[in-house]
This record gives C-alpha cells, structure tokens and sequence, in this order.
C-alpha cells in the first residue's frame, strides 16, 4: 500500500491522551530546566574544632576552616574545600573570611588556589582584627580582583603549550614557562639548572617569511648490483613534525627544509636505516628551543643528529654496513651542512663561480688526515684503519666481505643442511 504526505500538514497522532501526555511531558521538562537555572548555589562556612594527639601551649584543640558548597552551574556538584589546622579559633575564622571572599571574587580556582596558599600564611594579631579585605590582597593571583573586575589571561604566540598551573603555561620541549596572570603577567621563564629557580628569558622568536625558491634533485649510481644510495627530503618540517611526531614547530623560519644524502659502503642497510630515522632525531632538537637559533647552534644540532644516527647504527646488527652522510637545512635565508665520510657540497652560482661548503674525504695518503688518524692511535694499512696490528687479516676480511654470509664462509643464502 502506497502513502502519500502531504507538504504544509503538521503530523500529529490521533489519540488525545498520547498528545496530552506529551505536551505535559515537554512542559515539565522546560519547567525543571528553569528552575534549576534560577536557582542559587548553597554555600556553607564552618569552623571545626578537634582534638590532636599532640598538646602544645595552646592546648591539645585544633581549629579548621571547612568550605562546603552545592552548585548548580554550570552542573550540579559538591565543592569541599579545606584550609589548615590552627592553633586558635581565631586564625580559623580568619581563613573562613579569607575563603569565603576568595569564592566571591575568583570562584572555584581562586578558592582552592587561596586555600593552598593559606597553608603557609602566618596571620599576625592585627591581621587577625583587620578587615577582610587587607587580609586576603597578598593572597590573591589576579591583583584585580579585589576590585570586581576579572583579568583575562594572557596567551602566548604559538603552539605547543600546556597548563602547567593557573598563573602558567609550559612549552614541554622547551621548558619555557610564560606567565598568563598575576604581578608577572606577560614574563618568559625557566628553570636554573642548579637553583631550580626561575629566571626571565626573551620571548619567542617570531618567525620569518623569506621568499626563497628551493629546487632538489638526486642521482644514483649502480654498485655491485645495487643500488646504496638514499636521498630524503623534509620539505615542510612544521608540518612534517605535526604528523610524523604529533608536535608543532611554530618558531622556525619560513622555509623550514632539511635534505639527507646517505651513502652506503658495503651495503645499503646503514643508509636505508639513516633515511627512515633521521627525521626522529632532527626534529626533537629543533623543537628543543623556542628562541632564535644561532648559526653556529644550528651546526652543533647537525652535528648531534649524525652522532646519534652513529650510534645506534653501532648498537644494531647493521653496523658493518657504514655509510656516510650529509644533512642540509634551509631556515628562512640560512643554509647550514653538515656531513661525515666521503662527502661534498657545492654552490652553484648563475655566473658560473663555484663555493666549496663541506669536502670530506678518507685520502689517508694526505699528510693532514695521516696525522689525524695517527693522533688518534691508529694504525693504516692497505687503505684501511685498524686500532692494533693483531688481527688485522681477520679485520681486513670482514670489512671487505659483500655479506655476512662471507664472513662466517658459508655460501650465500646459509647453509643448505
């Protein structure tokens, strides 16, 4: 059976009662939900007096300020706050004012904050007998609050930031603190190392735009069958750093690229591996500092990465493999390299000059390489370096085998029984 509705017709059903119910159902519904807005929340402030185990001068009776309140916005919800054991009713009292005001001016926040710094408040007696209002000024974060008026908090420039309290927010890969609120509002800070104490710092750095045109390309040649080099290119590190780390990089320059070159000697393994995690190590450290970095900071962040990549590479089961590598980052109008093992970057200019950056070389005939290799106690022989003479047939061996299969002289693929 087919039905047909018709447009501009209200649907409703046909029995009266379901109707009635329904309307009577709605209507109580909005009824609640205003006389649950109109109503004022319940707030309770006592003084409770106990008896301690330990009796001093003033007797064995503890006094405490007990703050008990029933909400109703923007949940309904008990609110218990309690302020610190007192030797005298009347430093409890006074912490009931204190509280109570606190609760007037700043709400929850500003009542639990009050509440925590009252455990280190020492009333003295003409705070006791003074007014309230002079009693609980030192004791407030936002100065104007005694006066009603509600201070917006501050919010810094960038991404990255978190609560670490309620005067401010921490940058956790940074350690850098700003201060939303209160007689420091506006202030970078961190941590000394040895004080622990916070020390102003500089703000951000605000980034740069710079209009720069970045073209990369790569070749690869094929040796012993195979193919050892890696080429990546980070051409957007925000945005790289956001997906593949799950943090931002709001303070570095535009544009923000790296580009890696990994080479392997005996095999592809190393560089392979290189490739797929070098990304891992470069960009922690460029998130570590918020500030403008420095030139010659940005090369020792290269130079960490590569030691780093070293390593690990020497931790792992690939670390026969070796290669070497050369990392290039581009911030804003900045071009820092950096590398190890025979490697070599080169400006290019349009009138035909050339700029040598970084050539390394293992050219152990050079008298200056010799003397480095020779420094550093090792021995050369055949092109290779070895740390003692004995052994050196067993070492030469493995460097030039093509696979583990040739060092333990079984044939390619293991053994077949």
């Amino acid at each position: 059976m087919n039905s047909v509705l018709v447009p501009g017709k209200k649907l409703c059903s046909i029995h009266r009662a379901a109707n009635s119910a329904l309307s009577q159902h709605i209507q109580a519904t909005h009824d609640a939900v205003d006389a649950h807005r109109s109503q004022k929340d319940i707030i309770n402030i006592t003084v409770e007096c106990q008896e301690s185990d330990v009796i001093t001068d003033s007797g064995s009776e503890k006094y405490k300020a007990l703050f008990h309140g029933l909400l109703y916005r923007p949940t309904t919800r008990e609110l218990s706050v309690e302020g610190p054991e007192r030797d005298t009713k009347a430093e409890a009292i006074k912490d009931s004012d204190v509280m109570g005001k606190a609760y007037e001016l700043e709400g929850e926040l500003g009542l639990k904050r009050v509440a925590q710094r009252l455990e280190r408040k020492v009333w003295s007696k003409q705070e006791i007998v003074g007014a309230v209002d002079s009693s609980f000024e030192s004791l407030l974060l936002d100065p104007l609050a005694k006066t009603g008026t509600k201070q917006e908090k501050l919010i810094p420039p960038g991404e990255g930031w978190t609560r670490f309290n309620d005067e401010m927010l921490w940058n956790a890969r940074s350690e850098v603190y700003f201060v939303q609120i209160g007689s420091q509002m506006g202030k970078y800070l961190m941590k000394d190392t040895r004080s622990k104490q916070f020390q102003e710092v500089n703000s951000p750095h605000s980034p740069l735009d710079i209009s720069v045109s970045v073209r990369v390309g790569g070749a690869n040649l094929v040796r012993r069958g195979t193919k050892l080099e890696r080429t990546v290119l980070l051409a957007e590190l925000p945005k790289i750093a956001r997906l593949a780390m799950k943090f931002p990089l709001s303070f570095l320059d535009s544009p923000a690229s790296a580009f890696a070159l990994f080479q392997g000697l005996r095999s592809a393994e190393a560089a392979d591996w290189c490739a797929k995690n070098f990304h891992t190590r470069l960009l922690p450290a460029l998130a570590s500092k918020i500030h403008n970095w420095e030139t010659r900071e940005l090369q020792d962040v290269l130079e960490r990465v590569i030691k780093e990549l070293d390593s690990e590479l020497l931790k792992g089961p690939i670390a026969l493999s070796g290669c070497s590598a050369i990392i290039a980052l581009l911030l804003g109008d900045r071009l820092v390299v950096s590398g190890v093992g025979q490697v070599r970057a080169v400006l290019l200019f349009a009138d035909g000059s050339v700029r040598q950056l970084l050539a390394g070389t293992h050219d152990f005939l050079a008298a200056g390489e010799r003397e480095r290799v020779e420094e550093a106690c090792g021995i050369i022989r055949n092109g290779l370096v070895h740390r003692t003479l004995d052994g050196m047939d067993a070492a030469e061996r493995i460097l030039r085998a093509r696979s583990c299969f040739e060092v333990l002289d079984l044939e390619a693929g293991g053994p077949v029984d």
